[in-house]
């Protein structure tokens, strides 16, 4: 079984910062992801949907720093539920891997793109003079 999501959307408030009982970090933010889709009367609707994030380890203080309200980012990772205090079903998305679309600046958390060779020109096989296949004996 295989428990994976992708999301690109937009950061609805700044991320926080937050930390467990046992003192371990993680960030927190919300984002909205926005279908367009064509009712029965023919006119364009939009849809939101807002999802809780949560990134841990490592990078959950770069994310608290980087993911700023209105940031677009692209997030992968699993979708998990649990209950709350008034034993509703809540959903939250449990980042693994995080990309901040907006940044103008390469991230240096991101491997670096691949270099492309130039090209070099291609010379065509001469053909035969009697025609591919066949020599002159």
């Amino acid at each position: 079984m295989i428990n994976r999501i992708t999301l690109c959307g937009n950061v609805g408030q700044d991320a926080e910062l937050r930390q467990t009982q046992n003192g371990q970090p993680y960030c927190y933010f919300r984002m909205a992801t926005h279908e367009s889709y064509k009712d029965s009367s023919g006119m364009f609707q939009k849809s939101t949907e807002w999802h809780s994030c949560k990134v841990w380890g490592n990078s959950a203080h770069r994310a608290a720093a980087q993911l700023t309200k209105g940031v677009k980012v692209h997030v992968e990772g699993q979708l998990k539920s649990y209950q709350d205090s008034q034993q509703r079903r809540q959903w939250e998305v449990r980042v693994i891997k995080w990309w901040d679309l907006s940044s103008k600046e390469p991230d240096q958390f991101l491997p670096p793109e691949p270099q492309i060779r130039p090209e070099t020109p291609f010379s065509q096989p001469q053909a035969a003079p009697y025609g591919d296949g066949f020599t002159r004996r």
